[in-house]
């Protein structure tokens, strides 16, 4: 059996590019790998089996069926709802299909539908599948393997995925490959840079290939995980691409002067993603590399250096506006002493940055707050904990855990059970509070705003949130650096009350957490979507910029302006020290 190496706990994560997705409503799915060429996909659709191809190695389908087979067992054991193993492994043959453009054989399906569960038969008929297709293009490399913990994920409902073990030096949870900077281009997806790290380290020869089909490559060989040309898909908010001015949708022409062409682009993206690090002579501390661009923004060529630097942090708090030096400020109505913040991904650094803007309102008399929390997507639990210990007592009940009955797996004693607040004084104490909630506030942001409103911190208002309280861990595969991220619990609210949904629940059923009444302010997906668009870029306009924004007048966001008109009404009445039964 394989080693559990559990690398962390996280609450589920929805990216900011799945985030779009999310708002429209769609169910997101592991992206499928590189594509190949029109010729060999149209061969693989007349045949299959590609009855010209050349067969596979034995010795490493065998390789693959056991690697997968393993998988599924860990998966089995660590998943917090029952799954069997043959379950797992009749999503892996499936997404091989699928892969190639090609249905389900009806032999097949007989074949997963009687499929004992056990190592020998899984195995086998891995094997005997595998064999069947052949020395197909798209199923070549690592894309078996990959393919297969693809399908692990579609039987599961996303509940597992795989990814690659994040090195000591990365810049945030939310971001895996953005060269230092703080961009990330089209094209790129997560499996995408999954599968061509796990390439790139069998061609330099770190790892012996396991379940790998064909020959490795030669370092030089290997395709970028990135569309040509290389246009800017997101700014990461704090980043040195940020305060350089590189916006969304700006193509990048040239790498270090050099032109890029389609001869040239896989390896200097190689050159770029791969950078050697440099050391500041005074400090010792890692800077990122220099960065020399030439970026096409519409008829402008603007050429960009990006000075070696430490590694920076990542935006995660942003207030209402910008003032002239980059700072936010946190006045949604001056006057009235009001502020607001807004909270994205939950890095380790983001209850930092929080605290920084509470002191400072504080400092300036703060008489109400609006935490917004509609698009916080989750992410480290501890981070999660420590916003909450801000505004609650010393070791508050924050979220109780549920695990599955029988569990195959660590002993029930080294579960975590529940979560506190820190063991310190909260600095926001009695501060009237209200969050702000909708259908994109995702597990750790859901976990906040239930602990808070269920020890009567605050009111709720917006929309109904998503109902994500998936707890994720990270599991070692052991094949080189992949890792199984699976959901190995759910959260339940400080009251005991279900916050997760499920595919089939209904909408009058407990998940999520919903408006408090009279604090309902809806708005329809279409609009939430808009208003996403025009917070990233009103997140990332630089304080010399002289483009208009509708969110320079804060009206333009009507449930933020809602939410105002409602707690200056509450104020107005809290003249009593005793809190509100329905709030604080």
């Amino acid at each position: 059996m394989m080693r559990r190496a559990e690398a962390g706990r996280l609450l589920e994560l929805g990216m900011m590019g799945v985030l779009l997705a999310t708002m429209l409503g769609v169910v997101s799915q592991a992206p499928a790998l590189p594509p190949v060429g029109s010729g060999d996909a149209a061969k693989a659709r007349d045949d299959p089996a590609a009855s010209t191809a050349k067969a596979v190695d034995e010795r490493q389908v065998r390789m693959l069926a056991e690697t997968l087979d393993r998988a599924a067992m860990m998966v089995r054991a660590s998943l917090y709802q029952p799954v069997e193993e043959k379950v797992l492994i009749a999503g892996a043959i499936r997404q091989w299909y699928q892969a190639i453009d090609a249905p389900l054989p009806e032999k097949v399906g007989q074949q997963l539908a009687c499929l004992p569960n056990t190592p020998s038969e899984r195995v086998r008929l891995l094997m005997e599948i595998r064999r069947q297709l052949r020395d197909h293009p798209r199923l070549r490399g690592t894309q078996s393997l990959l393919l297969g913990l693809q399908g692990f994920s579609q039987a599961t409902e996303g509940h597992c995925s795989v990814t690659w073990r994040r090195s000591g030096v990365a810049q945030a949870f939310s971001v895996e490959l953005d060269f230092g900077v703080g961009l990330e281009l089209e094209g790129w997806t997560g499996l995408r840079w999954t599968a061509y790290q796990w390439e790139r380290a069998l061609a330099l020869r770190r790892y012996p290939p396991v379940g790998y089909m064909g020959d490795v490559p030669a370092p030089e060989q290997l395709s970028a995980p990135i569309h040509y040309p290389w246009r800017v898909r997101r700014v990461i908010p704090g980043s040195p691409a940020h305060f350089a001015g590189i916006q969304k949708g700006d193509v990048i022409t040239h790498y270090r002067g050099i032109a890029l062409t389609p001869e040239n682009v896989s390896r200097l993206f190689q050159e770029w993603a791969y950078a050697p690090m440099t050391f500041d002579p005074v400090t010792g501390r890692p800077l990122s590399p220099a960065c020399h661009l030439t970026i096409q923004r519409g008829r402008q060529r603007i050429e960009l250096r990006i000075a070696a630097q430490e590694q920076y942090q990542a935006e995660c708090v942003y207030g209402v506006r910008r003032d002239g030096d980059g700072s936010w400020d946190w006045w949604l109505d001056r006057p009235e002493r009001i502020g607001y913040v807004r909270l994205g991904p939950l890095e380790l650094h983001a209850p930092l940055q929080l605290r920084a803007a509470l002191e400072e309102l504080q400092q300036q008399r703060c008489r109400g707050l609006i935490l917004d929390l509609r698009w916080c997507p989750g992410g480290y639990v501890q981070s999660a904990i420590e916003v909450a210990s801000l505004f609650l007592p010393a070791n508050t009940l924050l979220a109780r855990m549920e695990y599955p009955q029988v569990r195959v797996g660590p002993p029930a004693s080294a579960e975590l059970r529940e979560l506190r607040t820190l063991p310190h004084p909260p600095l926001c104490p009695q501060l009237p509070l209200v969050v702000l909630i909708g259908p994109e506030t995702l597990g750790g942001g859901e976990m906040i705003a239930a602990a808070l409103r269920d020890h009567n911190r605050c009111w709720l208002a917006g929309q109904r949130s998503a109902g994500r309280a998936a707890l994720q861990t990270l599991i070692g595969m052991e094949v080189a650096e992949l890792q199984l991220r699976v959901s190995t619990g759910l959260m339940l609210r400080p009251n005991g009350q279900p916050r997760h949904r499920y595919p089939d629940s209904q909408p009058a059923d407990a998940w999520g957490l919903r408006p408090d009444p009279g604090w309902e302010i809806p708005l329809e997906a279409a609009a939430r979507l808009e208003l996403f668009r025009q917070l990233e870029s009103f997140t990332l306009r630089l304080p010399s910029s002289r483009e208009a924004s509708p969110l320079d007048d804060p009206r333009s966001d009507s449930v933020r302006y809602t939410t105002l008109q409602l707690l200056r009404k509450h104020l107005e009445k809290l003249s009593s020290p005793a809190p509100s039964s329905r709030g604080p």
